[in-house]
Parts: structure tokens; sequence; C-alpha cells
């Protein structure tokens, strides 16, 4: 039986079984086909739960009111929302295939209390150094083709010889598809990551992979995912992408199985056992910490040349508008700020009623400079108290003033020296120069005051060890970088040291001209 529901303007089409049973499950479909895709599983999971599968706007028999274009994840996570309240579910299993495992953890990560589990299947999830690359192939490939490229798709999201039963329902649930629509949810499902949501939710979470899943590689997915105490990971054998035709009454067998296994979930308590379980998973998440990356990363470089990645694709334009580029290089190195204290810094001659409200308009555009839109994620995170940066924050320039600061603490001797060379060696010729705002400047010589001090000391140990040649190419490093008549005169007089009288000369000449010119 076919029915509509009118939420967010527009009809949502969908089928239930078994509305008298107390828990449902909620069934959500991926980008290629419609809901009917969990037909043949859900004929084997019985009347044990109230069943609910429904089509996502534009697909099947839903309508669609947004310029495809614009579509997001949370467009989809917003019906998704709607549906539930509207139907009035209370405890729900969400299950989601590919696009609709991201849906499931936008919604329970961004709305639900009422979600009892997550049973996720190929879940997308890219390390972000290669979303671009995932993306450019996907749109390669659409670009091959005027219509959904089934034959690619039976070919490497199904183990099912061509022919199939299954493989010809799903071809024409493709024809329905709007090309369009397919391209942009495509686009979105390879951009995005569950990571972030699946962390801030509480729910027990399955993640099911395939044997034999090419699509979607579940190794980041799994290695991100493994230590915490709430999601569970099991690999399908004989199964790819579309692992619910591949293997359906596997499928339905075991989230049976699991939703029957967290209703006996209560077990005898033996506190050593309870206390070593805590410090393995503390221990493991430490450990995995040291070699996993947060889901959305922001490389800002501002050490020689200023440039903008987001997830490693260049944002390359419009930083210099509405004070985007200063205060987006304020908050990299105060991390946090509040409204004053932007206002008194970037604007000191303005009113702070003034610069406040201009302030405003500066954040609203900056957010959108900084955000993911195929993940509907932004870097920037305005809230009424403060404003900062979130995901991982990446900067030469912040790895300059750490590795400066781990050579001015250090208190090994040997091991300062290493650290004072490496940092001098690697040392760019301009440090701080793309950037001109008064605080900046401020900031700069402070930096550079701090190398001084640092080199000064590693210096005067060199000289005191007669190392005349060692720092000759000390002081002509530091002097390239950061050049004064002090050094200047230090270079005069190791020239003579090491007989090297024509240099000496030069350098006299030199100091002696730019004296004048002062």
């Amino acid at each position: 039986m076919h029915n509509f529901i009118r939420i967010n303007g527009i009809n949502i089409h969908y089928r239930e079984y078994f509305q008298h049973k107390q828990e449902t499950i909620l069934f959500i479909h991926a980008n290629v086909v419609d809901m009917r895709i969990f037909d043949t599983m859900i004929s084997y999971l019985g009347a044990q739960y109230h069943i609910v599968q429904y089509d996502l706007r534009g697909y099947g028999m839903s309508d669609n009111d947004v310029n495809i274009d614009e579509l997001t994840l949370d467009h989809f996570s917003d019906d998704l929302h709607q549906f539930i309240e509207h139907l009035q579910l209370d405890h729900i299993h969400l299950v989601g295939l590919q696009m609709g495992a991201l849906i499931a953890t936008r919604y329970t990560s961004r709305f639900s209390t009422n979600v009892g589990s997550l049973t996720l299947m190929t879940v997308p999830c890219h390390p972000p150094h290669l979303i671009q690359q995932v993306r450019a192939h996907r749109q390669k490939l659409a670009n091959n083709y005027t219509s959904i490229p089934f034959d690619y798709i039976e070919q490497h999201a199904t183990i099912l010889d061509s022919g199939h039963p299954e493989l010809m329902k799903l071809r024409e649930y493709a024809k329905a598809i709007p090309y369009d629509l397919y391209k942009k949810v495509m686009d979105i499902t390879v951009s995005s990551t569950p990571l972030a949501d699946i962390r801030t939710i509480n729910c027990p979470i399955i993640i099911l992979t395939g044997s034999k899943e090419i699509l979607f590689p579940a190794q980041y997915l799994q290695l991100h995912t493994i230590y915490l105490e709430h999601c569970s990971f099991r690999t399908i054998s004989k199964a790819s992408s579309l692992m619910v035709i591949d293997r359906p009454g596997y499928i339905a067998n075991l989230l049976v199985e699991w939703l029957d296994e967290l209703k006996r979930r209560d077990q005898p308590y033996d506190p050593f056992l309870a206390r070593l379980g805590k410090e393995i998973y503390d221990y493991t998440s430490k450990q995995l910490g040291a070699y996993t990356f947060d889901e959305n990363v922001l490389q800002v470089d501002i050490l020689e040349n200023f440039h903008v990645y987001m997830n490693g694709v260049e944002v390359s334009g419009g930083w210099n508008k509405r004070f985007a580029k200063s205060i987006l290089l304020y908050l990299l190195f105060q991390r946090t700020a509040s409204r004053e204290q932007l206002c008194d810094t970037l604007w000191p001659n303005i009113s702070l009623q003034q610069a406040k409200k201009n302030l405003r308009v500066y954040l609203s555009y900056l957010r959108q400079q900084l955000t993911l839109r195929q993940a509907s994620f932004s870097f920037l995170v305005v809230e009424r108290d403060e404003i900062k940066l979130q995901g991982k924050i990446k900067s030469d320039g912040l790895d300059f003033i750490e590795r400066l600061h781990e050579a001015e603490i250090e208190k090994n001797d040997k091991q300062k020296e290493e650290k004072v060379i490496q940092f001098i060696e690697n040392m760019p010729l301009r440090i701080f120069e793309s950037h001109h705002d008064e605080w900046f400047h401020t900031f700069r010589s402070q930096v550079e005051q701090r190398i001084m001090i640092l080199v000064h000391s590693h210096l005067k140990k060199v000289l005191e060890n007669g190392y005349n040649q060692v720092a000759l190419h000390l002081v002509e490093k530091i002097n390239s970088v950061l050049p004064t008549f002090e050094w200047y005169e230090q270079l005069i007089d190791l020239y003579e040291k090491l007989d090297m009288h024509a240099h000496a000369h030069l350098w006299r000449t030199k100091l002696k001209n730019d004296m004048e010119e002062e």
C-alpha cells in the first residue's frame, strides 16, 4: 500500500508493516535506488518489529522542491526528522545503506533521543586528503554517461551475476531517478564523512561492510571507530556494496540477532573486568589518537605565502574581502576570541558598537569561506560568547612557532643544540611577511626577538668552543632571514678570523652604505 505524508512542503512516499509493534525498524536507502532496495530483505524479518521504509526526496514517488545543486545532507536529515515526528515514532532502530547511513548518523547526532540503535551498511568514509580524488573520479565517471551508469554499478557494487532478477529490478528503479539528482547526491555521498556524528552518538552502532567491497573501502572508518565503546564492526562475507541484495536473508537475520542481543546486554558485574575494560579502552584510544586524523582538515599557510586549503582543496579567492584574512589569522594564533577581543584588536579606532555591527557581517562572510558545502560543515564556530575554529587545524606558521618553542625550552644541552641547529637550517627566507595588520606586525616582531635571543645564546657557545666556521655558517643563515647591522659586524669579524679578507671588505662596504641610508 502506498502512503504519503506531507513534510517540509513536499510529499514523502512510504510504506509500513506491523504497525502494532512497539519498536520500529526504519530503512533509509542509497543513491542509485529507492526504498524498494530493501523489499527482499524485509521479507525475511518476520513480524517482530514495526517496519517503515520511505523514498528520499526526489526518489521513487517522493517530491523535491529544492534546487538540486543546493541539496545538502542536512536537507535529507531534516526530512527524516519531520517524517519521524509526523508518524510519532518512538523507539526506533535506523538502518541505512550508503547515503542512507550518512543520513541516519546525521539525524541521530542532530535530533534524536529516541533512536535505540544504528545499523550502517557500506558507509562512505574517505580520508580527507583523498576526498577530492574520489569526487573527481565519480564526476568523471558520471560525465561519461547521460544516465545512471548501471552497467558500471552492476560490475562494482554487487556480486550477483548480470541478468539476476534483483539487478533487473534495480535497473528499473534507477531509470526513474533524475540524472542530475543522482550526480548531486553521489557528490554528497563521497564528500561527506560520518565520523564527527558517530562520535557524538550514544546509542549502539553496528557497521557492516562487504568482504568484496571496493567502492567504499572501510579501513579508514574502522580505524576511527574500532575503539569506540558504542560501535561494533562486522565484515559480511560474499557481499559487496549492495549487500542487501547480495545476501538479504543473512543481513536480516544478523539485524534481528543484534537487536535481540541489545535487549540482553545486562551482564554480571565484575569490578576487575570493568576496570580492565576501561583501561584497555583508554590505552587503545590514546594509541590510535597518535595515528589518526580529524575528519575535516583546515590548512592555513602563512609563514612565507598565504594559502588556505580545506580537506586538501585550496580556497584561492575572497580572502581580501570583509577582513576575512585578518579574522582567520587572529583565530589561527589565538584559537578562540570574544567579539570584544576581535573588535579591539582589529579595529581599535572604531567604536565598539559599530565594530560589533560590522563584525556580524564579516563573520557571516568568513563562515561561508570556511564551509564544506558538500558535508554541511564549517570550520568557523560562531557562538554567543566566543568565536573559534573547529576541526583539524594545521599551519606552517603554527608548526614554526612550535619548533621555536621546543628549541627554547629544551633542557638537555646536546638535544638543545640539535634542535637549535635544525630550526635555523630550516628557516625560510621570509617569515610572516604576507599580512600587515598592526597586531600581526607586533606578533612578528615578538617572534623575531625570540629567534634572535635563541641564536645569540647558541652562537655564544659555538664561539666559546672556537668553532668559527660553524659560527660563520650560522650567522650567514640568520642574516639572510633577519638582517641587522649587528649580524653585519659579526660576519666581518668572523671573515677576518678565517682569513677571508675580501669578504670582510665587502661587508664593511655594505655596512657603511646601509648605515648612511639609514
